[in-house]
C-alpha cells in the first residue's frame, strides 16, 4: 500500500504556501490566528486529553493562555491525546519496532515516525494526509531551487544519497522512503546509507553510488568534508543538503569549499517536518504561516 498522498490536497497546500509567501505581516498574523483557532477547536472536540486541558478557556484563547505540554506527559496519556480512537500506543510501538514498516501507512492512512529520545522517552508522531500535503508543499515551494532544476524538477538525472540514521522510524528516513514509494522514476536514483558505521565503509559506499546530491546532517557533512579534503573521499556532488541540526556559517563555508558546490539547509522537527526553509541568501526562515514558535 502506498503512503498517504493526495494530489488535490497537495495542490491546495501549494497554492496556500505561495499565497502566504507574498502576504503582509498583518495578513500572516490573521492567518496564524485563524489556523490556531481551528486547531484548538479540533483538539477540544476530538482529543479527550485536550478537552480536559482546555476546560474553562474561551472558544478562541490566545497562545499564551494555552497549557504547556511536554513530550513525557503526552506519551504518558497518548491514547487520550490522539484524536483518532483507532490509534493506540501499544499497537504503534509494535509498528515502529519493525524497520520493515518504515514509510508504510499505519492503519492505511497515517505516516508514523518517532523522535530520537534526546529528552527522555522517544515520542511517536502520527501524521495524516493533510499534514503530509503541507510538508510536501513547503518543501517544494520554499526551497531555493537552482536554475538548472527547472529542466529536471523530478531529479531524473540525479543520484541522491541520504546519509543518516536509517534503521529506525525517524522522520528523515521515513520521508526518504515515502518519496521512493511515491515516485518510481526518482526512486531509481534515491539511496540511503547509515552513518552509524565505520567511516571507511561509509566512504566506500559513497564511492560506489557516486552521488550528485548528498543529503545529511551538518555534523555528518562536516565529517565527509574532512574526508574529501584528506583525499579519502572522491565524490563531486552538485549540491549538499543539510538539515536536522544547526548549520553554523563557518560549517557551511567549510562544507561548501570542500565539495566546491552549494550547501542548501533546512530545518525540521518531529513535531513539524518543514519547520524552517532557507532563502537564496542562506538564511533560515520559520514557516510561520503554519508554525508558531514561542520564545
Amino acid at each position: 500500500m502506498l503512503p498517504p498522498f493526495d494530489p488535490w490536497l497537495s495542490g491546495l497546500a501549494a497554492a496556500e504556501v505561495v499565497s502566504a509567501s507574498h502576504a503582509s505581516p498583518e495578513v500572516l498574523h490573521d492567518l496564524q490566528r485563524r489556523r490556531l483557532r481551528r486547531l484548538v477547536a479540533s483538539a477540544r472536540r476530538d482529543s479527550p486529553l485536550y478537552r480536559r486541558l482546555l476546560h474553562g478557556l474561551g472558544a478562541a484563547p490566545h497562545l499564551h493562555e494555552l497549557p504547556v505540554t511536554h513530550k513525557r506527559d503526552l506519551m504518558r496519556d497518548f491514547d487520550e491525546w490522539v484524536t483518532d480512537r483507532a490509534v493506540r500506543l501499544e499497537d504503534l510501538r509494535r509498528f515502529v519496532s519493525d524497520a520493515d514498516h518504515i514509510a508504510e501507512p499505519y492503519l492505511g492512512r497515517y505516516m508514523v515516525w518517532q523522535s530520537s529520545g534526546s529528552c527522555g522517552e522517544p515520542a511517536i508522531f502520527v501524521q495524516d494526509i493533510r499534514a503530509m500535503a503541507v510538508y510536501d508543499a513547503l518543501e517544494a515551494m520554499r526551497r531555493p531551487w537552482p536554475l538548472n532544476r527547472l529542466l529536471d524538477p523530478w531529479y531524473t538525472t540525479d543520484r541522491i544519497v541520504f546519509v543518516g540514521a536509517i534503521g529506525g522510524h525517524f522522520a528523515s528516513i521515513v520521508a526518504t522512503q515515502r518519496l521512493r514509494f511515491l515516485n518510481p522514476i526518482m526512486s531509481m536514483g534515491l539511496h540511503d546509507i547509515s552513518f552509524l558505521q565505520p567511516v571507511g565503509d561509509m566512504v566506500a559506499q559513497l564511492h560506489a553510488l557516486a552521488p550528485t546530491i548528498v543529503s545529511t546532517y551538518p555534523s555528518a557533512a562536516m565529517l565527509l568534508a574532512e574526508e574529501r579534503l584528506a583525499g579519502r573521499l572522491r565524490i563531486d556532488p552538485r549540491e549538499v543538503w543539510t538539515g536536522g541540526e544547526t548549520l553554523a556559517p563557518a560549517m557551511r563555508e567549510f562544507i561548501g569549499q570542500a565539495f566546491r558546490c552549494p550547501v542548501v539547509d533546512s530545518y525540521g522537527a518531529s513535531e513539524f517536518l518543514s519547520l524552517a526553509s532557507e532563502c537564496r541568501c542562506g538564511q533560515l526562515h520559520v514557516n510561520n504561516d503554519w508554525a508558531i514558535l514561542e520564545s
